[in-house]
């Protein structure tokens, strides 16, 4: 127990304050980009609206990057406390939250490569892919 006490009282108050204010602000950021996931989930259902889908995806890459918030916040929390070599600790955090970050972003590119590797038009505000209506009587490239 004493040595519990020992622990606590060899932190610095710079660091206690530091460790507390990236645990606020990041789980600050994640609470919001919840919102913004669940708002986006209850639009693909809810009203009716011509991107249903569009919404789905946005809802998802919300939840994702709203993990990505949480999970950098737990773990700066205690890589500030508890690491030894902090700038260590702090670019292990750093890369694990930009990959989770990273991941929505990469998997609409290749929703939309596929949508246009599949002769398709891909709709950046509805984030769905439109089939390419043939033209009859247009010659291309001339």
């Amino acid at each position: 127990m004493a040595a519990k006490g020992a622990l606590n009282g060899q932190l610095s108050r710079p660091r206690r304050l530091l460790s507390w204010l990236a645990l606020l602000s990041l789980g600050a950021v994640a609470a919001l980009l919840l919102n913004a996931a669940l708002f986006s989930a209850w639009m693909s259902g809810g009203p009716p609206n011509p991107y249903p889908q569009g919404w789905a995806l946005r809802s998802l890459a919300f939840l994702v990057w709203s993990l990505a918030a949480a999970t950098g916040a737990v773990a700066l929390f205690y890589a500030i406390r508890r690491a030894s070599n902090l700038g260590r600790a702090l670019l292990i955090v750093c890369a694990v939250c930009t990959t989770l970050a990273a991941a929505p972003l990469l998997a609409r590119e290749v929703l939309i490569d596929q949508c246009l590797d599949g002769g398709g038009r891909w709709h950046a505000g509805g984030l769905v892919c439109e089939p390419q209506t043939s033209r009859l009587g247009h010659s291309s490239g001339q």
